[in-house]
């Protein structure tokens, strides 16, 4: 017969694995139960927390790819507060994107912006 300690091994393992099948397949919902304890609790914390900061930035970048790239709203840019190292770095890499007139689509829009005209639906950035 399993004890306590070993019960709560056990769930534990099948909740961790779920969440991370969960989460591998984008699904930022997804908890452990904070009623564990020891080490098993101090694990669910810790992923808890990342799942919360994966959200958090994947709820920002759809954001701001909404509003930058589709409402054309140019001076936007990503912000998550509270991210340590190189979460940070990913949000501003976005950002960094953003500004660098140099890149991709918004180059376009961005010249003809400071030209005084902005391009209608259908143009692309290289009619700008």
């Amino acid at each position: 017969m399993l004890d306590n300690a070993a019960m709560q091994d056990s769930s534990f393992d099948r909740q961790l694995l779920n969440t991370l099948l969960a989460v591998r397949q984008g699904n930022w919902s997804v908890r452990l139960s904070s009623d564990f304890t020891g080490v098993p609790g101090k694990i669910a914390d810790v992923l808890n927390d990342i799942i919360d900061m994966n959200e958090r930035v994947a709820r920002e970048f759809d954001r701001v790819s909404r509003v930058v790239g589709r409402e054309g709203k140019l001076m936007q840019r990503a912000t998550v507060r509270g991210l340590p190292g190189g979460w940070e770095t990913v949000v501003q890499s976005i950002n960094t994107l953003i500004d660098d007139p140099s890149t991709g689509p918004l180059r376009g829009e961005r010249e003809g912006a400071r030209r005084g005209r902005l391009c209608s639906a259908g143009c692309t950035a290289l009619d700008a």
